[in-house]
């Protein structure tokens, strides 16, 4: 066999100019495959860095007399789902919100949440200092704690080791830290949680601005939650439909949360797989024309091992190995090539298209994939080249 390969090599070797136009062609394509899966892997399946991303989910309400939107709930909506769903566990009110930060030097204004205490639970995170607040800190008066993100930590208080218990200055209010989230979190692009300590059973039905997110129980699906949503808007409808208009033929709906946070580019990743599998079939084909031009050339030498005794079997064999080391070296400058282009590809995302947690690299899985890429690409076109 290592007879054959060295064998193998020296044909490609003496044919440059073939041998370098395969190759490019085939790193093109196994290049464009795996920065493709590279930026699915890591914005789709872990763009989320949280235990089962899968089984978070958000809630909506939509309402027929406005177009059927996706709008935020009310504090009253939010918590007739929170008592009645046993399909949701979990679930968790936010409020975005805006923080400026003063006495750390230069005023910094940060993105931020007023969540409910179940939002870590939810997310089963554990902070990277400290801890994470708790319901009990719900409470007005004990609200007045914050968790903040890595990216706070090391920006604004330059990593102090003793941040834990200190007082941060947010919207001219104190607030004592009581954790650092794990630098990928940032849960939508935010630097500061807070309590969320709003009376929501008093709020104003028609004031909608709760966010709400939740894990599935276990057991339950989306489709058992959106059933049990339909049942919680009949009663709700029943009971205030005479006085709230909106909430005629309204409906709360529930999808995973991943789905709403990529809602901009899922249709563009679905035609990118099908444009790159097209490329990638179009390379197979171009580096199988070029192996059987060549193999016409070869036809005399072809038959001179015939005529000395090597089988059609050896000589297939000899051709898919040829095939093999072009694939090798393809995949190789085709891998090489998606670690360079990722980053430019990126920038050409527009901001808030994948989600903000989202790690998006040539990793372990990423080379396991190249490799099936670069298995298929020698199937395809090997076979196919060594069979005419």
């Amino acid at each position: 066999m290592i007879q054959e390969i060295r064998y193998a090599f020296r044909n490609l070797t003496k044919n440059r100019g073939f041998t370098f136009v395969a190759i490019i062609t085939l790193a093109l394509a196994i290049g464009a495959s795996t920065a493709l899966f590279s930026l699915i892997k890591g914005a789709y399946f872990e763009g989320l860095p949280y235990p089962h991303p899968r089984e978070l989910l958000t809630l909506s309400a939509e309402f027929a007399k406005m177009g059927n939107a996706e709008m935020p709930i009310s504090g009253p909506e939010f918590l007739a789902v929170r008592e009645q769903s046993h399909s949701l566990a979990s679930v968790t009110a936010l409020v975005g919100s805006s923080f400026n930060l003063t006495g750390e030097g230069d005023a910094v204004r940060f993105r931020g949440l007023r969540a409910t205490g179940s939002l870590f639970e939810m997310l089963r995170v554990q902070p990277f200092l400290g801890r994470v607040f708790t319901k009990e800190e719900q409470r007005e008066g004990s609200d007045r704690v914050a968790v903040i993100s890595y990216r706070l930590w090391q920006r604004a208080l330059g990593g102090a080791p003793n941040v834990i218990g200190r007082q941060l200055q947010l919207n001219d209010v104190a607030y004592t830290v009581l954790g650092v989230m794990p630098p990928r979190f940032r849960y939508g692009d935010n630097d500061v949680w807070i309590p969320l300590s709003l009376d929501l059973a008093r709020q104003d039905r028609t004031v909608r601005d709760i966010y709400c997110h939740a894990r599935l129980a276990p057991g339950a699906t989306v489709e058992s939650v959106n059933a049990e949503l339909t049942a919680i808007t009949h009663r709700l409808e029943q009971d205030f439909g005479g006085t709230i208009p909106e909430y005629a033929g309204w409906r709360l709906k529930a999808k995973p949360l991943i789905d709403d946070v990529l809602r901009d580019v899922k249709s563009a990743l679905g035609i990118l797989v099908g444009a790159v599998g097209c490329v990638l079939l179009i390379a197979c084909a171009n580096v199988s024309n070029l192996q059987l031009a060549r193999n016409v050339v070869r036809e005399r030498e072809m038959a001179i091992r015939l005529a000395l005794g090597a089988r059609r079997a050896d000589i297939i064999r000899q051709l898919m190995l040829e095939s093999g080391l072009l694939a090798l070296f393809g995949a190789l400058a085709g891998i090489l090539l998606a670690m360079w282009s990722l980053g430019p590809l990126l920038r050409l995302i527009p901001f808030s298209y994948i989600p903000i947690e989202a790690e998006v690299k040539v990793d372990q899985t990423v080379l396991f994939a190249a490799l099936g890429v670069t298995l298929l690409t020698v199937l395809l076109s090997g076979l196919s080249g060594s069979t005419a």
